[in-house]
């Protein structure tokens, strides 16, 4: 989200798309959430869960997420909520 900001911050603002409700942030979120999309059975869950170096996709998207100020203030999360909890836990 840094490097975004960076990016918008030196070059413009970003217009918003005809037809889609939601901000650049939003979009920036909602990408980042959708290289995670993966349709899988029970039993593959269960093996990549037991046997992959990688939390299972849902946890790689929630986990980060909820952690995340610029995610909580731009979708309005409420505070204290499931994806805006008061204790985050912070890497850089």
């Amino acid at each position: 989200m840094v490097a975004y900001q960076n990016w918008v911050a030196e070059n413009h603002k970003e217009a918003l798309l005809p037809g889609i409700p939601f901000s650049s942030n939003q979009l920036f979120f909602l990408a980042y959430a959708q290289l995670e999309c993966s349709v899988s059975t029970p039993e593959n869950r269960r093996h990549s869960a037991t046997i992959d170096v990688h939390s299972l996709p849902e946890f790689r998207v929630i986990g980060p997420l909820s952690n995340s100020e610029d995610f909580a203030r731009a979708f309005n999360c409420p505070s204290k909520s499931k994806m805006n909890p008061e204790n985050k836990c912070e890497v850089w």
